[in-house]
């Protein structure tokens, strides 16, 4: 009896081992997840290496350490965390240096992940920056009367803002650690370059500059063929097709030839885009503004196809391709009667010195809540003034709008009318 209870005792113990060994074996073999990206000191005297870059583990910013680092003298850091690469929930990063604050646009981490650029801002230093430039033809400023568009876009935000640079000159603020994307339009011209992308805002820029073309004027406008008249062993021989821009939206109503360009049948890949044929010149339309174009299917021209955003695909016969616009709406004057207020975000700072709307938003009644936020509306777009930078949002007292109210940190609350929020400065 006491040898069968001996028996029972070893092979209890010799389960036991087993459950406990198994789990360590396979979690070593684990890969370990290697965090890395960037880091960008802006404004003091800090020494970049002395970043300590702490990366905690889950949503909380009080979650377990899984490791810890420093970048080398080019901002570049790597770090092995004790987690696998797919055995976390999230991981924060974050950044710490003496006498500087973390803007750092995304330090999260989540599965299938493994990046973050950190940007720290010295205490005392902007958090928003000038972005400028000069547009410039024949290697002379531009005609004040002379308007080209300047688009400023922001990926992260997924907003962008337009401005009128008459005469040339651009100026807008930007939201340090954002990358932004500058690109001038104006119909009838063309622009190089393009476009100009700046990866990361951590200093005031004053060289985004660009020099204006006139677009040679085409003295006769093609008509549009309705039958292919080219005889049918020509056909056969020709290796291109042409692309019609119209400046309608729709095979029903096709308006007219806008731009046309002869491209290689049956393209694929990168043979044919919009960079390569119309470039960014677009047509105008009274009370419209110019959205995106569309193609005609290729499989029945009489009705429209895809959307186009840089590739265009080709067959063997001519393509068309259609103008979509919006409606410009101006700024509602009036109450309405449904269940909506206007957001006026101005220029100005008070409601003695109101400004111009710089951006409106329809926006529900008797908001509370996070149903009504920044984020969800003027996002990170900002006015410019002239030798001053933008600080803030301040409401308009929802109680009596005549004087100012509340500093706008996240959430906006509104009543049942019309409410305006203008812009402080420093």
């Amino acid at each position: 009896m006491k040898n069968f209870r001996k028996i029972l005792a070893m092979m209890a113990a010799f389960c036991m081992l087993l459950s406990i060994s198994t789990p360590i074996t396979a979690k070593a073999a684990e890969g370990k997840l290697v965090v890395e990206g960037n880091v960008t000191l802006s404004g003091g005297n800090g020494n970049i290496e002395d970043v300590l870059i702490t990366i905690k583990h889950g949503y909380m910013t009080d979650g377990p350490v899984v490791g810890t680092g420093h970048p080398d003298a080019n901002g570049h850091y790597s770090i092995e965390t004790t987690v696998s690469s797919y055995g976390f929930l999230a991981l924060i990063v974050k950044p710490e240096l003496a006498g500087y604050d973390n803007y750092s646009p995304s330090s999260n981490i989540y599965p299938g992940q493994n990046s973050a650029d950190l940007l720290l801002i010295a205490n005392g230093t902007p958090t928003t920056f000038s972005v400028s430039g000069a547009i410039t033809m024949n290697g002379a400023a531009l005609p004040y009367d002379l308007c080209p568009i300047v688009n400023f876009e922001v990926p992260a935000t997924s907003g962008h803002k337009e401005l009128q640079a008459c005469g040339g000159n651009f100026n807008c603020n930007g939201l340090a650690g954002n990358k932004v994307i500058i690109t001038p339009h104006l119909e009838g011209y063309s622009f190089t370059p393009e476009s100009i992308t700046i990866e990361k805002i951590d200093r005031s820029y004053n060289d985004a500059n660009f020099v204006m073309t006139k677009n040679e004027v085409i003295t006769e406008t093609p008509e549009i063929p309705e039958t292919p008249e080219t005889p049918e062993n020509n056909e056969s021989t020709k290796n291109t097709v042409t692309l019609y821009f119209m400046t309608g939206s729709s095979p029903s109503e096709p308006g007219e030839v806008f731009e046309q360009f002869e491209v290689a049948k049956n393209s694929r890949g990168n043979t044919t885009t919009l960079a390569k044929t119309i470039k960014s010149r677009v047509p105008s339309k009274d009370g419209y503004k110019f959205n995106y174009w569309q193609e005609a299917k290729l499989s029945d021209p009489s009705v429209l196809g895809n959307q186009l955003y840089t590739v265009i695909w080709t067959n063997d016969t001519d393509q068309y391709i259609y103008a979509q616009y919006t409606k410009v709406e101006e700024p509602e004057t009036s109450e309405s009667n449904d269940n909506t207020v206007t957001l006026y975000f101005m220029t100005g700072s008070s409601p003695s010195d109101p400004g111009e709307v710089f951006e409106h938003f329809k926006v529900a009644k008797n908001s509370r809540g996070n149903t009504t936020t920044l984020a969800k509306t003027i996002k990170s777009s900002v006015p410019s003034k002239d030798g001053y930078t933008f600080n803030y949002w301040q409401e308009a007292k929802l109680s009596d709008p005549s004087v100012l109210g509340n500093r706008l940190y996240t959430v906006i609350w509104t009543n049942d009318t019309d409410q305006y929020i203008y812009a402080q400065y420093k």
